[in-house]
């Protein structure tokens, strides 16, 4: 695997520490504790989490983040952190979903089991997240295309310079990425990757031979995943097109997908190639008559506005 796996977890271990320099310092025993058997990323979101809830007891208290002591954390009851959930709802718009309580209420508990099982903090003997019950997650219905709707999609893809011909700057550089997009985009549809995977991917990963990528998946687990030939065809497409030019004068020779920079695809870049794409099948696929839900390349009653949420997770491909 790539050192881009490495980086990203240097990259957390760096912020996670520097949050904790804002934190009271008995914090760093708990993260000390769990850094064995916890990803970077995890950590980091304990510490963000934590950070957000420090700052709540000191709004709602009059106290200085150097005020807060063991003996303040273990006083802190049901009620506490109730009121902190519902400071949540309005403490930043749009950050915080039935997902987002729930993981902030979660890393509460985790915070306060570790500390209640050890006997050097006397003054915190139980856990008062455990008492406050975890919001209800809505779960979405998973969302199938089937193998036509996927090619249907990624035709559009490769005629998208039929929809650029009034903008020559715009057609000029979609034909600088043509081959790369269709690579992503048939891709992450082939395989089921996520964007977040697919941002990670090294050119060392493919291995044609097999008709596979490596890829971490969340977790830090490594595992093979394999694409049909029609696939491989249009990664190999991608590879002799345009990648062997971009290479050439890049610094890292190791990404797989590269910008028009020379650079690494980030997460955000390859997420605007998919929002790009999804505006675009909307415009010209159309949806279903009378009713604004649902793109006829889909299956399911999922909103228009959905579509790119459902590209940048996994979607699974009937008779692949």
């Amino acid at each position: 695997m790539s050192d881009y796996h490495s980086d990203k977890s240097v990259k957390y271990i760096e912020m996670t520490r520097a949050i904790l320099q804002e934190l009271p310092d008995f914090f760093s025993n708990y993260f000390r504790a769990i850094a064995p058997y916890t990803e970077p990323l995890t950590r980091y979101n304990y510490a963000v989490d934590l950070r957000t809830f420090i700052t709540f007891l000191c709004k709602t208290n009059n106290l200085q983040t150097e005020d807060i002591t063991s003996d303040i954390f273990g006083n802190i009851g049901q009620t506490d952190i109730e009121e902190y959930l519902e400071y949540l709802t309005g403490y930043e718009k749009g950050t915080n979903s039935e997902n987002g309580l729930a993981r902030k209420l979660s890393s509460l508990r985790s915070i306060y089991k570790y500390y209640a099982e050890h006997p050097e903090y006397p003054n915190i003997t139980y856990n008062p997240a455990m008492l406050v019950r975890m919001p209800k997650i809505h779960k979405k219905d998973i969302i199938f295309m089937t193998t036509d709707e996927i090619v249907e999609f990624l035709n559009l893809v490769r005629d998208y310079e039929k929809s650029l011909v009034a903008s020559k700057h715009k057609l000029a550089y979609y034909k600088k990425t043509k081959y790369r997009d269709i690579a992503m985009m048939t891709l992450m549809l082939g395989t089921g990757i996520r964007v977040s995977e697919c941002a990670g991917l090294n050119i060392d990963d493919v291995n044609f031979r097999e008709n596979s990528i490596l890829v971490k998946r969340k977790g830090g687990k490594v595992q093979n995943v394999y694409f049909t030939d029609e696939v491989a065809q249009v990664l190999k497409d991608y590879l002799e097109i345009e990648r062997k030019h971009l290479v050439k004068e890049a610094e890292d020779t190791t990404p797989l997908f590269y910008s028009m920079q020379k650079k690494r695809m980030s997460v955000k870049s390859i997420e605007r190639v998919v929002e790009k794409y999804a505006k675009e099948a909307e415009q010209i696929m159309g949806t279903i008559a009378g009713d604004d839900t649902i793109l006829v390349i889909l299956r399911g009653g999922v909103r228009k506005k959905e579509l790119v949420n459902i590209l940048r997770d996994i979607i699974p491909i009937i008779d692949k």
